[in-house]
């Protein structure tokens, strides 16, 4: 049986909560909890049927937790953190033989040092303390699996991105008299919630809690479904453990057990191993094919030649100006610098020319690989470039998703320092002659008098008149046949835009794409920022609905909320006047709030300089952390209503800032 589980740990008390990943009843007992109804809450509660443990004063049910782990049944535990924090604590209680005492003080206290120490330690706290894996169980981390740990992005924070009901940092109420005496010498300490003691009063919202805990994280595995079976079909096809690996991660792995049938090496043989360069000179890197027919680009060719670049001090980026478009060169690759537009297919043809594994087919091409690395490195690539291809043409869908995360993560290995693909010289070979290519197509269409009208690492936008539309793919396609590359090409019918990555286009077949701005849907790694304002802007551009008034007014009270989580130094705080008397609210770390008629100020304390900053400026907020009902949350509809103008105001202007101080200062 499969379950979704969470730890709590004080001086004093322990806590393990365990829901099954089916459980029933899970949206009464929201409503319950919503509503404050406690006995129909408990009725729930008995549905869903959690397994809890506690360890606490003269309660001990740790023989019962052990029991409960090492029971067949008990086949799969799902967490968040729980690779790097939950598993040892349970396996450590498991070789440390805690359920054989019987003093819950002398339990709880090995319990919190294990866990402060975890906590704090920066290196492999389980191979460093020698914490054994019990074994019985199998583990997936939820964290881990999106990439979240490295992100630093909390449960609450998930939780607000996933529209939970309940956002809660843990907080104790005041410390009482009885608690000063029984624990403080008679003082009035100012210790965070996990690191005061318990009392017989905190029990029952410890409790409360932690099934909050898990249960965000059972609608976190529900959202997973998908990224979750790739990974059960890859670490079946491919007899790799990455349950609860990142893409990122999977890609590692799978590299590096392909190099190792590839090469015959062992791990170990290659795992440490760098090429570390001083200098790169571009002029050894940049493919001698490239050529150019405008004065401006040979002249900027001529310049990215003689750069020598000096690692460590430098990083590179150039902006050139062509036909009156702006482009970056940067190591994330070309881009152009757009300004807001609207463009549609009523006059030209609206094309996207995307080039297939782009970077991945340049290091196949110009033979990359890292100075360190067996040179059959190259012929792997592309082994697993045409085995992708394969699938995807056999509609083996899984397998041709798998070897795009491959394949789509090597070029960014070779620039990330700890990784054994690490080649600053191979990276920039890449990149830099990939946005040459990319930027001779640009030339080759533009003095055709067919105008691009975005570059975004690995494809461009043109809009192209029907008296020359043959020309147009004649051009991509000679310029793919020069470089040995692919492409695929997309229609739009409509192309709307704040920047290069900030869009919304509608496809010739009808299907939508959004992205930045005009994008949203749930990003559990990303901040979470009133979704009403692109839906609003979803209305006025895809459905031409221009009425924002009332559009902007019906949507779910979730749609107009924010996050908002703060530093160490700074403490939220929420200012009012109640009674005629100014009333200091000092909040959790994460929040979710939305602008409001009513309310208070939202304002960001900094303990360190005693500075104060508005959060919203010049507005009301209400705080959203725990979802009730309401016939009229009283929401300031005007300020929602002025960011969407914003932006649709942003598309209408003709010239972005950035365009603006730029324009006509490098070669035009």
């Amino acid at each position: 049986m499969t379950y979704i589980y969470d730890l709590e740990v004080f001086h004093n008390c322990f806590t393990a909560t365990f829901i099954p990943i089916d459980a029933k009843s899970i949206n009464r007992y929201i409503k319950a909890d919503i509503d404050n109804n406690e006995s129909e809450k408990k009725i729930a509660l008995n549905i869903i049927n959690p397994k809890i443990f506690i360890v606490f004063n003269e309660t001990n049910q740790m023989s019962a937790l052990v029991s409960f782990i090492r029971n067949k049944n008990t086949n799969v535990l799902i967490g968040y953190n729980n690779n790097k924090y939950d598993n040892i604590i349970l396996d450590y209680i498991i070789s440390e033989k805690l359920h054989e005492y019987n003093n819950s003080n002398t339990i709880t206290k090995k319990i919190k040092n294990i866990s402060d120490t975890c906590i704090n330690y920066m290196g492999n706290f389980r191979k460093d303390y020698d914490i054994p894996y019990s074994n019985l169980y199998f583990s997936i981390d939820l964290m881990s699996l999106h990439y979240l740990d490295k992100r630093r992005i909390s449960l609450k924070q998930v939780s607000i991105a996933l529209k939970w009901y309940r956002v809660e940092d843990y907080s104790m109420p005041k410390i009482t008299e009885f608690e000063a005496d029984e624990y403080y010498d008679g003082n009035f300490p100012s210790l965070k919630s996990f690191d005061r003691y318990v009392i017989n009063e905190h029990l029952s919202g410890i409790i409360d809690y932690n099934i909050n805990d898990v249960l965000i994280t059972l609608e976190l595995y529900k959202h997973s479904k998908s990224e979750l079976q790739q990974r059960i079909n890859t670490s079946k096809k491919y007899k790799v453990n990455v349950l609860s690996s990142s893409r990122s991660s999977v890609a590692d792995r799978l590299m590096s057990k392909f190099y190792q049938s590839a090469t015959g090496y062992s791990y170990w043989d290659y795992y440490n191993k760098r090429t570390y360069r001083r200098l790169i000179k571009f002029n050894d890197i940049i493919d001698k094919s490239i050529t150019f027919n405008s004065e401006a680009l040979i002249n900027f060719l001529t310049i990215l030649k003689s750069n020598i670049l000096k690692v460590g001090s430098e990083t590179f980026k150039e902006l050139l100006i062509f036909k009156g478009t702006a482009y970056t060169f940067a190591t994330g690759g070309l881009h152009s610098v757009d300004s807001g537009a609207i463009y549609n297919n009523s006059k030209y043809n609206l094309i996207d020319a995307d080039v297939n594994s782009f970077y991945p087919t340049v290091m196949i091409n110009l033979n990359v690989y890292p100075e360190h690395v067996n040179p059959i490195f190259v012929s792997l690539v592309k082994e697993l470039t045409i085995l992708r291809l394969n699938a995807k043409a056999k509609g083996d869908i899984d397998t041709a998703d798998i070897l795009k995360i491959v394949i789509n993560a090597i070029y960014g290995k070779l620039g990330f320092e700890y990784g054994w693909l690490f080649d600053l010289k191979a990276m920039y070979k890449v990149t830099i002659n990939g946005q040459l290519y990319l930027m001779k197509l640009i030339e080759d269409l533009e003095l055709a008098n067919i105008h691009v009208i975005s570059a975004n690492t690995d494809g461009i936008v043109s809009i192209i008149p029907d008296s020359k539309l043959e020309e147009y793919y004649n051009i991509c396609n000679s310029w793919a046949k020069s470089f040995n590359l692919g492409v695929t090409y997309t229609n739009y019918k409509k192309y709307v835009r704040t920047t290069v990555n900030d869009y919304i286009t509608i496809k010739e077949n009808g299907s939508i794409k959004t992205k930045g701005d005009f994008s949203f849907d749930i990003k559990i790694d990303k901040g979470y920022f009133a979704p009403v304002i692109a839906k609003t802007l979803y209305e006025y551009y895809i459905n031409d609905n221009h009425d924002i008034d009332t559009v902007i007014r019906n949507y779910n009270i979730y749609d107009y909320c924010i996050s908002i989580k703060v530093g160490s130094q700074f403490k939220s705080e929420l200012h009012s006047i109640k009674n005629g008397k100014l009333n200091i609210e000092v909040l959790q770390k994460d929040n979710r709030y939305f602008v409001s008629n009513k309310g208070g100020i939202f304002l960001k304390h900094n303990t360190e300089s005693n500075k104060f900053t508005n959060v919203i400026k010049g507005y009301y907020v209400t705080i959203f952390n725990k979802f009730y009902n309401s016939d009229d949350y009283n929401i300031n509809y005007d300020w929602y209503k002025i960011k969407v103008l914003d932006i649709i105001n942003k598309i209408n202007k003709s010239t972005t800032k950035e365009m603006k101080k730029h324009c006509g200062t490098l070669f035009d």
